[in-house]
């Protein structure tokens, strides 16, 4: 009889850890199994815990108890423990975390398998500290404790584009380089396009305020491409030009798009995401001739990561007066109706 396993990966935000992974013997007889999905964010106010059941069983479809909330959370609510260690051992804080409903915090969960509603998770309020340690315990009812503990990710300088200089997008290259910060493994980085775009509806002129956001690059290994303590990436400048066309319908009622500015976000990563991410990307799944490896920080027998991620976001970078040329009369983006600079004697045209 194949034996189904259900193993509730969920994507939140909010605690770091750099314990060692564990092997699980999850070809056992029905169990059920904590799994725990935290990452603390010192660029945000709020940090949350994501804390679910897991189920091992020959005789219960784990899809069916997928959908029933019950069967996704502990009975009663957990204690769960946020602790602020210094260098030197010394408990600077400690927080007991407060379960609360994710669409109460304006957090929608999205349509899949699993239960909606209630949406259940750990808020903790107040600043995180990226000096010193966080530890995280959990109890539950049944008297079992799970634990980890996380140095914190802070924030870095971005160098290059230097957010006091209107941003270059001409020539075949496009340049990133910032400051590696201690304890960032991998960076992925988001850049939106902000324009307002102008098109007739019936006979009258309206306009409406427009981002696209271009992923410029995933999995960065930190590591990998410093020098002398920053790190250092190049995109194609076709590339950016290329997304925008996909992205960008030609429409006859367009009059014209005017460019506002462009928004860098960095999303930053420890090792321990960086693994446990790769890890999630390898499982193909459990049958009766498989079992798939499982990475986890926790100690206590949890399943999952308790780590840290930095979300870093540079706004309203401007374009020099040739990008803004390049938009709105290169050959790829030409037939978007992007207009030149307004300083241009022929703005909004190219000629």
């Amino acid at each position: 009889m194949k034996k189904t396993y259900l193993l509730l990966t969920i994507l939140l935000v909010a605690l770091t850890a750099n314990s060692c992974s564990t092997d699980f013997d999850i070809a056992s007889d029905w169990k059920e199994i904590t799994v725990v999905y935290g990452l603390l964010d010192a660029s945000k106010e709020t940090q949350y815990i994501k804390i679910n059941k897991a189920f091992l069983s020959s005789d219960v479809n784990a899809l069916d108890m997928a959908a029933v909330a019950d069967s996704l959370y502990h009975e009663g609510e957990l204690e769960v423990i946020l602790e602020e260690v210094d260098e030197s051992g010394n408990i600077k804080n400690t927080a007991t975390l407060s379960r609360v409903n994710a669409a109460d915090e304006g957090i929608e969960k999205q349509e899949g398998l699993f239960a909606n509603t209630p949406y259940f998770l750990y808020k903790f309020d107040g600043p995180i500290n990226p000096e010193n340690i966080y530890k995280l315990t959990i109890n539950t009812a049944d008297g079992d404790t799970y634990t980890a503990e996380t140095t914190v990710i802070g924030d870095f300088k971005v160098i290059q584009p230097n957010p006091l200089i209107e941003l270059n997008i001409v020539g075949t290259k496009m340049y990133f380089r910032w400051k590696q910060e201690e304890g960032a493994f991998t960076y992925d980085l988001d850049l939106y396009l902000n324009f307002r775009e102008y098109r007739i509806v019936d006979g009258e002129e309206i306009d409406e305020a427009r981002s696209i956001k271009w992923n410029a690059f995933s999995n960065i290994d930190g590591d990998s491409n410093t020098s002398a303590g920053s790190v250092n990436y190049e995109v194609p400048t076709d590339a950016f030009y290329s997304f925008i066309d996909k992205s960008l319908d030609v429409d006859a009622t367009i009059v014209k798009r005017d460019f506002k500015s462009i928004t860098l976000k960095f999303h930053v990563g420890s090792e321990e995401l960086s693994r446990f991410n790769q890890v999630s990307r390898a499982n193909t799944g459990v049958t009766s001739s498989q079992v798939s490896p499982v990475y986890t920080n926790l100690e206590g027998g949890a399943l999952g990561i308790f780590s840290t991620r930095y979300t870093k976001e540079i706004v309203d970078y401007d374009l020099t007066l040739n990008s803004y040329y390049e938009l709105a009369c290169g050959e790829i983006t030409d037939n978007l109706k992007f207009a030149v600079h307004p300083s241009t004697p022929t703005y909004p045209n190219c000629q």
